[in-house]
């Protein structure tokens, strides 16, 4: 079993179970793909009356994930980290399960990528229903809990996966074919290889800005690796993040280890736990000091030509006053 999210998506229910499922499956280990940034989140007291409650539990959250995965290595549970996204199509592929009991701390789940992608590579989901993930996979072959989540439901979907698994393993690749975006896909290459042969000044001040909203731990790292590689650095990053104060520290001292310039400001309207993307958007439009903005989530990897190929096609067409968003694909 994986679990391949940021810890606040309900690691704690994963850990949780585990006792549970390894006594009826013996043979069960679980590997969590996550990068976990300390910082003084985890100094929050667990009774504070200072922060928002949600920050509580958030804190609350990450010190049991971090004392249970020590508690459960001896029993099969590997925290791995990070990883390049080949070795994460080769995990989820080797996969079973999915361990995933969604449980999030505000509204923020609309879509869940790490849901649709444990699909395609026939990784059986055991999911819950938490905020848009039930009206979209309740069909798709998965085994989902309804909120609010109970252990002992999660064990008996884990371990029904994990013993007779094989014809609910086929239903939920079908599921995925449904949504492999490869017209789309193909469109986008057309327009890219019309622009490849354009010269692109080497200039000082930023011809892109890249605009990156974000509401949770995490996700940084790949950001700042894909930025780090870029052929054409010629880029601003402006990071808009919801919890600001818990990490402006850590981003500072990240910033120092990369020469691309990056901006971290805190959203004009919707502070933690407040969740509005659109909100934090345009309080980094403000920040933005080139005509031309890319904007990508977190956890989002761009390839190194990326950058380079956003700027050619646009100033191949200056009149295409739109932008060209190349959605994730799933082979």
């Amino acid at each position: 079993m994986i679990f391949c999210s940021s810890a606040d998506r309900g690691l704690h229910h994963a850990l949780a179970a585990f006792p549970e499922i390894k006594k009826a499956v013996p043979a069960a280990h679980l590997k969590i793909f996550y990068h976990f940034q300390d910082g003084p989140i985890l100094n929050i007291e667990p009774n504070d009356n200072t922060n928002h409650r949600h920050v509580v539990e958030l804190a609350n959250r990450l010190r049991y994930c971090k004392e249970s995965i020590e508690r459960l290595k001896p029993l099969g549970v590997e925290m791995v980290g990070s990883v390049s996204f080949n070795e994460m199509k080769k995990q989820m592929s080797e996969a079973e399960v999915l361990l995933y009991p969604v449980d999030t701390v505000a509204f923020s789940e609309g879509f869940s990528l790490s849901i649709m992608q444990a699909h395609a590579a026939g990784a059986i989901p055991v999911i819950t229903s938490a905020d848009c993930i039930g009206g979209i996979y309740r069909n798709s072959g998965c085994l989902m809990e309804n909120l609010p989540v109970k252990t002992e439901n999660i064990v008996n979907n884990a371990v029904s996966a994990l013993k007779n698994g094989a014809a609910r393993r086929r239903k939920v690749k079908r599921f995925a074919m449904d949504y492999i975006w490869f017209d789309i896909a193909k469109d986008l290459e057309k327009f890219i290889k019309n622009t490849e042969k354009v010269k692109v000044e080497t200039k000082s001040e930023p011809l892109i800005s890249i605009l990156m909203p974000t509401m949770r731990p995490g996700g940084l790292d790949v950001v700042f690796k894909g930025l780090e590689n870029q052929t054409n650095q010629n880029f601003e990053l402006i990071i808009v993040d919801g919890i600001y104060k818990y990490r402006k520290d850590i981003v500072e001292n990240m910033c120092k280890h990369y020469k691309f310039k990056v901006k971290h400001v805190e959203p004009l309207r919707n502070k933690f736990p407040t969740t509005c993307i659109a909100h934090s958007t345009n309080t980094g439009f403000l920040h933005c000091e080139t005509p031309l903005v890319l904007m990508i989530t977190d956890y989002t990897y761009l390839p190194p030509d990326c950058v380079d190929k956003h700027i050619k096609f646009h100033q191949k067409n200056p009149e295409i006053n739109k932008g060209y968003l190349c959605p994730h694909q799933y082979k």
